[in-house]
């Protein structure tokens, strides 16, 4: 008996990559346009890390909170920006390095601990981006590192392959 591969006509849908867990990071100079480059440079690191749209939407909206603070805040300083890419998760993490570290304490320590942060007057120009943040990320807080304190934001989704019904609900 002689056992032979014949060619199929036609093409098979490949299955989805899976990319490999990564890590970068980018230290910016502290200038207000800062921002808008730290949002670039974090959206050009995760299309090709496979991160869904959606996701990249509101990493990038996250990302302006943090390092909007670190110029406001940070005392003339320059930020930091980590982000750690796996196959169903971001992490991006924000460290200043100027004269007064940008207040991260205050404002996550007694939003995570009792809830939502205090919600600001309705005419107020400022003060909204914790909501954002509360509201978008699965996980988010401050944190301690070598460069000093920041904060961090995480989202997480399904990967690829994962059937519809597996998939979250907008309530949850």
């Amino acid at each position: 008996m002689l056992n032979r591969i014949f060619p199929v006509p036609g093409d098979f849908p490949r299955p989805p990559r899976s990319p490999r867990p990564q890590r970068c990071a980018r230290r910016f100079e502290g200038r207000p346009g800062d921002v808008g480059l730290a949002r670039l440079w974090l959206r050009d690191r995760m299309g090709p890390a496979l991160v869904p749209g959606e996701v990249i939407g509101d990493a990038l909206l996250l990302l302006s909170e943090p390092a909007a603070n670190a110029v406001r805040h940070g005392g003339g300083g320059a930020f930091h920006v980590r982000a750690f890419l796996g196959a169903a998760h971001l992490r991006v993490q924000v460290t200043s390095e100027g004269r007064n570290p940008f207040a991260v304490e205050a404002a996550t320590t007694s939003a995570t601990e009792s809830g939502p942060p205090d919600l600001p007057r309705l005419d107020a120009e400022s003060g909204r981006g914790l909501f954002l943040v509360a509201a978008l990320a699965h996980r988010w807080g401050r944190f301690e590192s070598p460069r000093g304190p920041g904060v961090f934001f995480e989202l997480d989704w399904l990967g690829p392959s994962a059937p519809a019904s597996a998939r979250p609900s907008p309530a949850a």
